[in-house]
């Protein structure tokens, strides 16, 4: 009886000491995205995550729902406004539910190469910045 007691205790012990140097993140980010995991925009977005959750050490973690099983873009819009979700990876159909001028950087044949998209993004982002803060995202 006194070796099962032994075992008990040392094993009560070890879990416990285990368990204090598991650290918990500070910060726990739910994210919701209608691409699915198994894809190239998983793959980036897991990267990401990785390297996030290694330069913090551990303080913000990033929770990751994929594949649209949080819904489609608007019900993410929805769910981010009620704080459900804290960050949305968003098409430009998403976007536009929030911030419908949003949707002028989609026109087909608008860009001739991905230069002059990221030369209008980088001039209009200021603006872009404003809309989605006035939005309350």
């Amino acid at each position: 009886m006194k070796g099962v007691i032994k075992i008990y205790l040392f094993l009560s012990i070890f879990v416990s000491i285990c368990y204090a140097q598991e650290k918990k993140p500070k910060f726990v980010i739910k994210w919701a995205t209608i691409a699915p995991e198994a894809t190239t925009w998983g793959d980036i977005i897991n990267k990401a995550s990785k390297e996030i959750e290694k330069k913090t050490n551990g303080d913000i973690k990033n929770i990751w729902y994929f594949g649209a099983v949080m819904g489609d873009e608007p019900d993410l819009v929805r769910k981010a406004k009620l704080g459900q979700v804290q960050g949305l990876a968003m098409l430009s159909v998403g976007l536009s539910k929030i911030a419908p001028e949003t949707i002028v950087f989609s026109l087909p044949y608008l860009y001739n190469n991905y230069k002059e998209v990221d030369c209008v993004l980088d001039r209009a982002w200021n603006l872009i910045e404003k809309i989605f803060i006035e939005k309350g995202f």
